[in-house]
């Protein structure tokens, strides 16, 4: 019996921009502008972070901040920052001897490195040590980024967290498109039995 090739009607993908480069702060009167980067994110690389890399701009790198330090170094270790913490009193029962934001800044000043991987990276972990050593995050339990609302990439597009830091309105990073999708194959049935 011969087969027949069912194509199913799709709405278009958007397309990718490759090389599209965002480079500008997306600030408005109320702090970071969401829909300013989830509207490149759509326009330019088919609203998908895996096809964009974090460009740290010249001359900037993770020695050279001045903002989201204060929580405590950087852990430079993927999975890495749990260990060596401390008992105190937080839902985990431990202290980090690591911060929070110097961790996702450093991994993305220590780039190129492919959005979407470090989106997941700073994502939370939740409570339990098995989620703390998984080798694709960075291990944080709580106080991690949203996915679809990353403060921590917002700051490094604006120089900062507010317009109290000395590099307000100066992007420290640049978003550059360079992936490309596959689009999806045609599904093929075998024709209806009589």
């Amino acid at each position: 019996m011969a087969q027949v090739q069912v194509v199913t009607p799709t709405t278009q993908a958007p397309a990718l921009n490759v090389g599209a480069v965002l480079k500008t702060a997306l600030i408005h009167a109320h702090g970071p502008n969401y829909i300013a980067y989830h509207n490149w994110l759509t326009l330019n690389a088919g609203a998908k972070p895996a096809n964009v890399q974090i460009i740290p701009n010249a001359g900037v790198n993770f020695n050279s901040l001045n903002f989201g330090l204060r929580g405590g170094p950087a852990c430079k270790t993927m999975g890495g920052y749990m260990v060596g913490a401390t008992p105190a009193q937080t839902p985990t029962g431990l202290k980090s001897q690591y911060g929070v934001r110097a961790t996702m800044l450093y991994h993305a000043l220590n780039a190129p490195i492919n959005l979407h991987t470090w989106l997941t990276a700073c994502l939370n972990c939740g409570n339990k040590p098995s989620g703390w050593v998984n080798p694709h995050r960075f291990g944080i339990p709580t106080g991690g980024q949203i996915y679809n609302k990353p403060n921590v990439l917002l700051a490094m597009l604006n120089g900062g967290f507010t317009p109290k830091s000395p590099q307000w309105g100066h992007s420290l990073i640049s978003l550059k498109v360079v992936g490309q999708t596959v689009p999806a194959k045609p599904k093929t049935k075998s024709p209806a039995k009589k």
